[in-house]
């Protein structure tokens, strides 16, 4: 089935480019279901299926007064499904895939061309993505553009982190920050390692916020911290499910027309739809409402454990070059110490691999189930 992938490139540059969204699913199954079959398959004139891929991205980055918010955020998914599936796969592929990005975010706002937020945060997603396939790589191309842009994508990159909410963003960008403090001191640009401060307060900063939704998670799910116990809850879906029981055994008994019930749902959902889109001031304010969690998508990276990932980036660098990162550290705001201590005695916690390690089997039977 990937040898469709070719039609449906066509298609979407022929007709279909605002439909990506709809392809997103298929194309990531191409990509994602079996890496090597996906890479070792190319066009009739020889191009790579990932740089195919590329190209339908590339379509709608570069049309920003044609194309939505949501379709620039499906095109930067687009981009990560090859960055998170494909990692040390495209390396002739990143610095095209930067290109991109980097150009798109530096559009600016206008009548005809939104940049809101969530676009931004999509974009700069990507950046991440790169810095977690390749850091080295990434940094090589940031310094061989006129003038570098190294310290303008940090700059604006800085500037966006705090407005991050959703968790992939937050995960994402721990992982793409980790993946820089990872890297040897002596490799880094300059201006990075002059800046590493600040790069290591946003990463204890995100790292903390998802550290502290895991545990308001936790909490919900705790049946001990519901004051009012489990069994009532059950008891009452019990008795709905009992009460729904009758009504279908007297629906049955009347003769009620299962149609006529279908035809009503259909109308009713028609109408509810009609009276959404009078709310909205025109097409494109409804659809970003029914988008508003297109950030969201699903990614092999979010099953990275982001916790261990930064302690791990913090023990390393700090055993690597003690002479720079320890009075670094010590010069970090007394906040961020602290945070970031309590963060290392919570990737520690034997406890944690344990619950993710049952997770990630119950994750695996679903899996096998479906």
């Amino acid at each position: 089935y990937i040898a469709l992938l070719p039609l449906i490139a066509h298609a979407f540059h022929d007709w279909a480019y605002d439909y990506l969204m709809n392809m997103l699913p298929v194309l990531d199954n191409f990509c994602s279901k079996n890496s090597d079959v996906f890479m070792a398959s190319t066009t009739q004139d020889g191009t790579p299926f990932a740089m195919v891929i590329v190209g339908m991205a590339e379509k709608i980055l570069n049309m920003p007064d044609r194309t939505s918010e949501p379709d620039v955020i499906t095109a930067s998914h687009l981009l990560m499904v090859l960055l998170h599936n494909l990692i040390g796969r495209i390396d002739a592929a990143i610095p095209r895939i930067l290109e991109l990005t980097l150009a798109r975010l530096q559009v600016p706002t206008s009548e005809h061309v939104k940049t809101g937020d969530q676009l931004k945060s999509a974009l700069l997603q990507v950046v991440a993505s790169a810095f977690y396939y390749n850091p080295a790589l990434t940094f090589q191309y940031l310094e061989s553009t006129n003038p570098p842009m190294t310290m303008t994508l940090f700059t604006g990159w800085f500037a966006e982190i705090d407005k991050f909410e959703s968790y992939n963003s937050q995960h994402i960008t721990v992982l793409g920050l980790a993946s820089i403090v990872k890297m040897d001191l002596n490799t880094l640009p300059p201006v990075v390692r002059e800046n590493m401060g600040m790069i290591v307060t946003k990463m204890v900063g995100l790292a903390k916020d998802l550290k502290e939704s895991e545990d308001e998670n936790d909490d919900e799910n705790d049946p001990d911290n519901n004051p009012f116990g489990g069994a009532g809850d059950s008891d009452e879906e019990d008795g709905d499910e009992e009460e729904d029981g009758d009504e279908d055994e007297e629906g049955e008994g009347s003769g009620e027309d299962v149609d006529d019930e279908e035809d009503l749902a259909y109308m009713q959902a028609i109408a509810k739809q009609a009276k959404e889109m009078h709310t909205f001031a025109n097409a494109e304010d409804y659809e970003n409402y029914h988008n508003r969690d297109a950030e969201d998508y699903e990614s092999p990276l979010l099953d990275t454990d982001y916790l261990m990932v930064f302690a791990e980036s913090l023990h390393g660098a700090l055993q690597r070059h003690p002479e720079f990162y320890t009075p670094m550290s010590a010069s970090l705001p007394a906040e961020v110490q602290a945070a970031s201590q309590a963060l290392l005695v919570a990737a520690a916690d034997p406890s944690r691999a344990e619950r993710l390690a049952e997770i990630a089997r119950l994750a695996a039977e679903e899996e096998d189930e479906d």
